[in-house]
């Protein structure tokens, strides 16, 4: 399952006076579509890598309130993510976000970025937005990936909940 750090502080810089809010983030396996637009601007950076499409969404609802989005946020989230990096070299995490696609460094800084545990096989995205993600690699079945998530239908949900205020 994927863990998210960070969320409780999140729902607490989006409080509202005198209101209960909750912030949730859920993070969905997607398919390969070749008519979206994200994922064909991540296939491009890519060049030829396997890809395996994630979205990454978050929520904010006050109260009883309709739930609204949230593109970006206040604090850096950790999102802890299982992957499978058995025969899978050159692992690039990629996101379109704000209408461009492009590579999460690998190096630890106050932004954006990624870390590898290929050892104990899960990456770890610091990040503060929140759209179409893509884990990228290279195989000797490339382009075709293998899923390394479980779930029928080519689609699993992970949804995680924070909240704040007085409920």
């Amino acid at each position: 399952a994927v863990a998210v750090g960070g969320l409780e502080t999140e729902a607490i810089s989006q409080a509202v006076e005198h209101s209960t809010v909750t912030v949730t983030m859920t993070v969905t396996a997607q398919a390969a579509d070749p008519t979206d637009v994200a994922q064909a601007a991540i296939e491009k950076k890519a060049a030829g890598k396997a890809l395996e499409y994630l979205n990454f969404s978050l929520t904010k609802q006050v109260d009883t309130n309709e739930p609204t989005a949230i593109t970006e946020t206040v604090n850096r989230l950790e999102i802890v993510i299982p992957f499978d990096f058995t025969d899978k070299k050159d692992v690039t995490v990629y996101r379109y976000h704000g209408g461009k696609a492009a590579a999460l460094s690998t190096a630890p800084s106050t932004e954006e970025y990624v870390e590898l545990h290929s050892e104990a096989g899960f990456i770890t995205v610091h990040a503060k937005g929140f759209s179409t993600y893509a884990i990228a690699y290279v195989t000797g079945d490339t382009p075709e990936p293998t899923p390394s998530h479980k779930g029928g239908g080519g689609t699993t949900y992970y949804t995680v909940e924070a909240a704040a205020g007085e409920g």
